[in-house]
C-alpha cells in the first residue's frame, strides 16, 4: 500500500535559522496563493517545505509522531496534478532530514479532516468519504489494517482514546458522533448539538468533547458509559475546532465566525479566558510541554504562550520572515 517515492521532491530552501537535522516537536500547514501547502516547525516556525495540491482543497489535516519526526499530511487529489499522477494518499514528511519520506496510496478512499496517530505513533486513523469509512493504518509500513463502517455517508473529523480501544468521530452532517470500539468490533451513534465539527478525547480517558459548530455549542461525552453529560455555549459562533492541553486542564476552541479563541477548564467545564488573534486561525496545535499553543491563521503560523494567552511569535508568510512579540487578549 505504501509507495516510496525519489528525491525528485525538492525542498523550498526557505528556512529561516536552526540546523536542518534540527529536532522538530510538532509541524502545522496553511495554503498560500499560489494554492502550495507550507509547512512549518513549530519550534523555530521556519518553513520546512511547499507542497503543491489542487486548488480544491481548503484544510489540510496534519498530524505529527509522537517522537516529532515525521509529519502525516493528507492530499486528497484524485486529479494527478501533483507528485507525479499520485491519487488520494497520505504524504509522510522526515522532518529532521526535512524531505519527503513516503507516501501511502489510499486507492479509492479520499480523506477528509480526520487525520490521527494513536499515543504510541503505531497507528494512524483516517477518515474517508465514501461507506462512512474510517481507515486503520500502520503507521510506518502504510498498510492497510482495517476499514472502520461508521454507516454515516460523511465522516468529518476522529480522535482515539489514549488505550486505544475507541474511536470518536464527528459526523458534521447527521448531528452525531460516532464511537467506534476496535475490540468488541462495533459502533453506535451518540447524538449531540447541530453540525458536529471537531472531537478530542482527554489525555485521561474519561472524556470526549464535541465542537458543534451549527448550535455553537461543546457536548461533553462520557468515554466509560457513552452517555451525553453536558451541553454549554462555546463562548463564541461556529465552533470548528477544539483540542486539549497536554495536561488535560484546558480544552482551546477555535470559531470559524470570531477571530477569538475562547478557553475552558475541562473540569468545571467553564470559559476561564480568550485569545483574540488578527484573523480567524483555522488550527491549533500544543507543544509537547504545554507552554506554547500555535495557531495557523491566513497569513502565517502565530506562538501563543498558554499561561499568559499572549501572541509571543508570528511567522508571515508574504514576507517569510519571524517577527516580534505582540500583545493578545
Amino acid at each position: 500500500m505504501i509507495r516510496r517515492l525519489t528525491s525528485h521532491f525538492f525542498i523550498l530552501s526557505m528556512c529561516l535559522g536552526g540546523a536542518a537535522e534540527a529536532s522538530a516537536q510538532g509541524a502545522m500547514t496553511l495554503r498560500n496563493a499560489a494554492g502550495d501547502v507550507l509547512l512549518f516547525d513549530t519550534i523555530s516556525l521556519d518553513l520546512i517545505d511547499g507542497l503543491p495540491l489542487p486548488s480544491g482543497s481548503r484544510r489540510v489535516p496534519v498530524t505529527v509522531s509522537p517522537d516529532g519526526r515525521f509529519a502525516y499530511v493528507a492530499n486528497p487529489s484524485r486529479t494527478g496534478a501533483a507528485l507525479d499522477s499520485v491519487g488520494s494518499s497520505i504524504l509522510v514528511f522526515d522532518l529532521w532530514r526535512r524531505s519527503l519520506a513516503s507516501v501511502i496510496d489510499l486507492g479509492d478512499f479520499t480523506p477528509t479532516n480526520g487525520l490521527r496517530l494513536n499515543r504510541r505513533g503505531s497507528r494512524l486513523f483516517v477518515t474517508a468519504r465514501e461507506d462512512g469509512a474510517v481507515l486503520e493504518l500502520d503507521a510506518q509500513s502504510g498498510q492497510l489494517l482495517m476499514v472502520w463502517k461508521t454507516g454515516i455517508d460523511f465522516n468529518h473529523s476522529a480522535a482515539v482514546t489514549p488505550d486505544d480501544r475507541r474511536l470518536y468521530v464527528a459526523n458534521i452532517r447527521d448531528d452525531v458522533v460516532t464511537v467506534i470500539d476496535r475490540q468488541r468490533v462495533y459502533a453506535a451513534p451518540l447524538p449531540t448539538g447541530t453540525a458536529p465539527a471537531d472531537v478530542d478525547v482527554s489525555p485521561d480517558g474519561f472524556e470526549a468533547w464535541v465542537a458543534n459548530s451549527g448550535s455553537h455549542t461543546i457536548t461533553v461525552l462520557s468515554v466509560r458509559r457513552d452517555l451525553r453529560l453536558a451541553d454549554f455555549f462555546a463562548g463564541a459562533l461556529r465552533p470548528v475546532r477544539l483540542q486539549f492541553n497536554p495536561s488535560g486542564s484546558e480544552v482551546w476552541v477555535l470559531h470559524r465566525g470570531s477571530p477569538q479563541i475562547t478557553v475552558f477548564d475541562s473540569f468545571r467545564r467553564e470559559q476561564i479566558g480568550s485569545v483574540t488573534l488578527p484573523a480567524v486561525p483555522s488550527d491549533i496545535l500544543f507543544s509537547n510541554d504545554g507552554i506554547r499553543a500555535y495557531l495557523t491563521v491566513p497569513n502565517g503560523v502565530i506562538a501563543i504562550d498558554t499561561a499568559t494567552r499572549e501572541v509571543v511569535r508570528e511567522f508571515d508568510k508574504t514576507s517569510h520572515r519571524n517577527t516580534g512579540s505582540r500583545q493578545g487578549s
